[in-house]
């Protein structure tokens, strides 16, 4: 590891080809979820992964992203108050977790929440929460005589399942003349040209679930952590609240600001 800025500028950007991934130890714990995706890629494929990942998250797909977020932050607030009102205590590392998996989900495959919350999450979040542990206790992959370990790898399997079927779902709807791309995996399949050609469905399902990690995991975790600190320092959450009450009252009655131009007027949460 390094903390010198022009080791790390060396390393990441002037002579990166040098440097190799540490997939044996530092990946481990996280390639059953990231598989031969373009994190645990090198060399030219990577570099043609790299490529595809520029057309999947293009600016009209990424504008979605507000509508999708509000809708889901609507619902945790509902649990929020059910909890408030049955007394009960909210826990905002699971919820965000809950609600950044919906949104990259409805992004990436059109799956709405209540699919997302009902099946893909008791499948995805328990698989999570393992690949963490083994993070701090690299031996809990060789418990074979653990229950949680035939869990965790039949976990394994129907994720794999469920992402390769929405995958050659997707396959079949667009072979009809009428069919319109909605979301990133048409961003992704069309990303291999034209009709007719050989889609790696196996290679698809290690990208989709890199990009579900990517994008749920660490925003859940900044997410806790913002909130965890914002909670510590009062006069943060009054501007905090001051913008946000400026911005939803500004517009016309019952609008909502729910456009990437709307939110980014939010500046000063934005340095949060």
């Amino acid at each position: 590891s390094t903390s010198s800025l022009s080791a790390l500028r060396t390393i990441l950007h002037t002579e990166h080809s040098k440097f190799g991934k540490d997939i044996p130890f530092t990946y481990a714990p996280f390639m059953p979820i990231l598989g031969k995706g373009i994190v645990t890629s090198s060399g030219k494929a990577w570099r043609t992964k790299r490529t595809r990942v520029s057309k999947i998250f293009r600016i009209d797909l990424l504008d979605k992203v507000p509508d999708i977020t509000l809708r889901a932050v609507d619902r945790l607030f509902k649990k929020v108050d059910e909890n408030a009102k049955a007394n009960l205590p909210s826990d905002f590392n699971a919820l965000f977790r809950q609600v950044t998996l919906e949104v990259i989900s409805e992004l990436l495959l059109s799956i709405d929440h209540k699919e997302t919350e009902e099946y893909f999450a008791k499948i995805y979040l328990p698989l999570m929460d393992e690949c963490n542990a083994r993070v701090w206790d690299p031996s809990r992959p060789y418990w074979l005589f653990w229950g949680g370990w035939w869990t965790f790898r039949s976990n394994v399997g129907r994720l794999d399942s469920y992402v390769e079927g929405i995958i050659t779902a997707r396959l079949r709807k667009r072979a009809t003349p009428e069919y319109e791309d909605e979301d990133g995996l048409d961003s992704l399949l069309s990303s291999f040209g034209r009709a007719g050609v050989d889609i790696p469905v196996k290679e698809l399902r290690d990208e989709i679930k890199t990009y579900i990690l990517a994008g749920h995991e660490t925003s859940a975790a900044m997410l806790s952590w913002c909130t965890s600190e914002v909670c510590r320092n009062g006069k943060v959450m009054a501007k905090l609240r001051a913008e946000g009450k400026g911005l939803w009252s500004g517009g016309a009655a019952g609008a909502v600001p729910n456009r990437v131009e709307d939110l980014s007027k939010l500046t000063y949460a934005e340095q949060c």
